[in-house]
């Protein structure tokens, strides 16, 4: 078998790396390996002839890495702030969503004014309401003649 191409050797990587393929297209994958610089670099990264090459990421990358292989992390972190603020989490799932707010615009003021909730909340139920409260609740809602009674009475 002649004229192997890359789509060929990537198609069939596992019987390469293996040796599995018949010895005259084995000669023929060394043969294109020879004269192919990027299938020399793969095949000799999945032999571990090499190390990989240095690349600049972009600082986006590990945002499109987590959205491409476990969707976006919003929704999740979102339904789970109540738990981080209480610190009901582990350890570790704590740790990835204090990572996770530190680079998110969206969420990250969410989990600032929960936290303020945190605080704030408590010490609002302890209010006791003055002897005259209820009496102007009751003044204000029963007091007053409900629409429909005015209605019938020709307001």
């Amino acid at each position: 078998m002649s004229g192997i191409s890359c789509r060929f050797i990537e198609d069939h990587l596992e019987e390469v790396l293996e040796g599995t393929l018949s010895p005259e297209t084995l000669a023929s994958v060394q043969s294109h390996r020879t004269g192919c610089a990027s299938c020399q670099r793969l095949l000799d990264l999945l032999e571990g002839k090499c190390l990989p090459m240095e690349v600049d990421l972009p600082p986006e990358w590990p945002r499109v890495v987590l959205e491409q292989t476990s969707g976006v992390p919003c929704k999740r972190v979102q339904t789970q702030l109540g738990s981080w603020v209480d610190r009901e989490l582990a350890t570790e799932e704590s740790e990835l969503f204090q990572q996770h707010l530190e680079h998110c615009p969206d969420c990250r003021p969410l989990s600032e004014i929960l936290t303020e909730l945190k605080t704030a909340l408590p010490a609002m139920a302890q209010v006791r309401p003055d002897s005259g409260f209820c009496a102007s609740v009751l003044r204000a809602t029963v007091d007053e003649p409900s629409w429909r009674s005015r209605a019938l009475k020709g307001w």
